[in-house]
């Protein structure tokens, strides 16, 4: 019995010892495979789509993504006056600066296509063209509803051919360098620079779109809308245009009513007289560009977002490399395996911006520029850009706004609240000299949900 239950022992031994053997294949096997799947996600963020052939994709390989062009960040402005149109800014959120300070857009321009109330500021790019002396300053601002509902009813209207009711507008203004609204002459680096003339009176609510409008009581508060009126009214403008009446009424009823007037009387309903009296606008950046190259390697490792279980799985195996625990499951790979080629392609573009995480622009104006879409489906074709509606020429891709910018203006992360993929901006190949403001185009594809 004694030899008997030796051998046992032994052969025990040797079982777990081959079980152990099994596991480690198992794991490295695992782990192997699953590499192999992370990869494959990660060619698809350089990749995108398919092309037609491989060689096509090498020749065009330095006019996508990370290979050129200029990546915008944002930080607040260290001085107030950097943003101010005589800058020359390129900024986001607040109230625009408008290149052209008269012929600023109104009343249909300004409006959301869908639901008709004024649109609000996104972000403006100062892209001057070098070569081109009626765009010696140029600009492009990006405006958008802050309606989801307008929005993903925009996404069925952008591919129409005519009679497009749009949510998102993008509009460009450019100017030679001699002009009649700021010197001929670099501005000055010290805040002192002011414009050689005045702009169009502004809402005073929204501090974006040109006053038309003037309140029937104060006589001195504009508006840019019945909108803007109201939400003005409801908010704080009712008792300050009260008290406007009243003193106009006591000076016009004393013995110097001769010599006053509307003029004279001072209406003080916003936190600043240079500021707009809407405490929803988004907060404002300046948008600072830097050269962008090869992505670095250290900063290849961020975190994706966690909305979709890819995204999840990628994180947390880049972690766990990197601290030497890659522990999973044939479940696990089997989930990166078998998900949809959609799902793929979203969390190989959630990885890529991950790389530079508060980057909100990509800037590369070129006919052969391709935004990094977050989506196979719902990229437009050739044929869905329109021409530019003033020469009829073509438009050409000029930059992409990515979804970090929601981050920056701080909207909710829930179901109904304004969010996108990617807004691409396409712009008039020419840039064709204008008249005041020049309406562009946006592609605008959602987010992966």
């Amino acid at each position: 019995m004694a030899v008997i239950e030796e051998h046992s022992e032994g052969d025990e031994n040797d079982v777990n010892q081959e079980n152990d053997r099994n596991r480690v294949v198992e794991d490295r096997d695992s782990l192997i495979a699953l590499d192999q799947a992370v990869t494959s996600l990660h060619i698809v963020a350089t990749a995108g789509p398919e092309d037609d052939s491989e060689e096509e994709e090498d020749e065009e390989e330095d006019e996508v993504w990370g290979g050129g062009g200029l990546k915008g960040f944002l930080q607040k402005p260290d001085d107030p006056w950097k943003v101010l149109r005589q800058y020359f800014p390129s900024k986001a959120g607040g109230a625009p600066a408008w290149l052209d300070p008269v012929n600023v857009p109104r009343a249909k321009q300004a409006s959301c296509g869908i639901c008709d109330k004024p649109l609000q500021f996104a972000l403006q790019v100062y892209a001057p063209v070098d070569d081109d002396e009626t765009a010696f300053h140029r600009t492009v601002y990006v405006f958008i509803c802050t309606s989801l509902a307008c929005l993903q009813q925009d996404l069925s209207q952008q591919g129409r051919k005519e009679k497009r009711k749009r949510s998102i507008k993008i509009f460009r203004n450019q100017l030679p360098r001699q002009n009649g609204y700021y010197s001929a002459e670099p501005p000055k680096t010290d805040g002192s620079e002011t414009p050689l003339c005045a702009g169009a009176p502004l809402c005073s609510w929204c501090g974006t779109w040109k006053g038309d409008k003037v309140c029937g009581g104060c006589k001195q508060t504009r508006y840019c809308s019945q909108t803007h009126q109201m939400d003005h009214w409801r908010e704080r403008h009712a008792p300050v245009c009260r008290e406007a009446q009243e003193k106009l009424k006591a000076r016009e009823s004393s013995t110097n009513a001769s010599s006053s007037s509307e003029s004279d009387i001072e209406v003080i309903d916003s936190p600043s007289s240079a500021q707009p009296a809407s405490l929803s606008l988004w907060p404002e950046f300046e948008l600072i560009v830097d050269e962008s190259g090869e992505d670095d390697e250290e900063d290849s490792d961020g975190g994706l977002d966690g909305r979709d279980g890819v995204g999840r799985l990628l994180s947390e195996y880049e972690n766990l490399r990197r601290q030497g625990r890659e522990q999973f499951s044939s479940k696990d790979v089997q989930d990166v395996e078998e998900s949809s080629a959609e799902e793929q392609h979203w969390a190989a573009f959630q990885a890529r911006v991950s790389k530079t995480p508060e980057q909100v622009i990509w800037y590369l104006r070129s006919a052969a520029a391709k935004p990094l879409w977050p989506r196979l489906d719902g990229q437009p074709k050739v044929t869905d850009i329109p021409v530019c509606s003033r020469c009829g020429g073509e438009r050409i891709f000029e930059f992409q706004i990515l979804p970090q910018l929601l981050y920056f203006f701080k909207i909710k992360d829930d179901p109904d609240s304004l969010d996108w993929g990617t807004i691409a901006v396409y712009s008039c190949a020419k840039s064709c000299p204008v008249e005041g403001y020049c309406e562009e185009f946006a592609w605008v594809q959602p987010g992966f949900s």
